[in-house]
């Protein structure tokens, strides 16, 4: 077992490098992801502006941002693909490098036409589990944690939006209480953590496999378990990162600069994460079952 750590930690270390250098290679990637963020932005913005009257053209409205995205990702995460498959092209010079990169943006448009629909139909039954892991984290709450008078779900929702309301809400609880609520926690990071693992290497299967949604469910869990000491170590490593540049942007929440630079590094470790999967789905997927079962032996 030991064993089998040290090398997941050595596998570990070569796909974040690997990574690291693609993506360095390729950084007009991020562009495209900035941009529809910004885009998004203008659009959910302007929910806003649609009275309560007209409810079908708000149903419209999200139906066209929910297409737009599917659309978006169909197109974006072959450009993941195109940068890696260029990492083992060799370029004769600087020059020939950057007109590589340059060059993975013409497969977008392309690649929405091929992947839009089983990258909609693996959104769809995303987001459908992950209503499912949410309805049985309050299904296993209710049975074995329960509520309190002052823990009840309307109350906590209230205060889920305000920072300063969640604070002043926590701090008049009683120590049961928050014994409570620090089970109910633990429980959604657990549940909703789990699913996030077993399903990190669903979206790098469907673009590198060219498979359905249904099979590329199964590839990518099969992929999670077939090296875990390396794929918790990309999971864990997402997490803590992610969590440092939350307490990063919670120091100073009213300085422009400390959040633009936080935003900044969201959206570069985000992408950066991306590419570790699907360089780790590239190069570890094919024989990944054989060292499981050698754990417990």
């Amino acid at each position: 077992m030991i064993e089998d750590f040290n090398r997941g930690v050595t596998i570990l270390r070569k796909i974040l490098k690997k990574a690291y250098e693609v993506l360095r290679s390729n950084l007009i990637i991020i562009q495209p992801f900035v941009f529809y963020l910004l885009l998004l932005s203008v659009f959910l913005g302007s929910v806003h502006n649609i009275s309560e009257g007209t409810k079908p053209v708000l149903i419209i409205f999200l139906v066209s941002v929910f297409a737009l995205s599917c659309a978006f990702l169909a197109g974006w995460l072959q450009l993941f693909q195109a940068a890696l498959r260029n990492s083992f092209k060799e370029a004769e010079s600087p020059i020939e490098r950057t007109q590589m990169s340059l060059g993975i943006l013409r497969e977008f448009l392309p690649a929405v036409g091929r992947f839009f629909i089983p990258i909609t139909i693996a959104v769809i039954l995303y987001c459908g589990f992950f209503f499912g892991v949410m309805k049985l984290i309050v299904f296993l709450g209710l049975k074995y944690i329960g509520f309190t008078p002052n823990i009840t779900p309307d109350k906590v929702l209230g205060v889920l939006s305000d920072k300063a309301k969640m604070t002043a809400f926590v701090s008049a609880l009683t120590e049961a209480d928050r014994a409570k609520l620090l089970r109910w926690d633990v429980l959604t990071l657990f549940m909703t953590g789990a699913f996030s693992y077993l399903t990190m290497f669903w979206f790098p299967a469907i673009m590198l496999n060219g498979e359905n949604a249904f099979k590329a469910f199964y590839s990518g869990v099969k992929a999670t378990f077939g090296r875990p000491f390396t794929t918790l170590g990309i999971f864990s490593l997402y997490w803590v990162i992610n969590l440092s540049i939350s307490l990063l942007g919670s120091i100073a929440p009213s300085v422009f600069l400390v959040q633009i630079l936080n935003l900044m590094l969201v959206v570069f470790i985000t992408v950066y994460f991306i590419m570790v999967n699907f360089v780790y789905f590239e190069e570890y997927s094919g024989n990944n079952i054989a060292g499981w079962t050698n754990i417990f032996r």
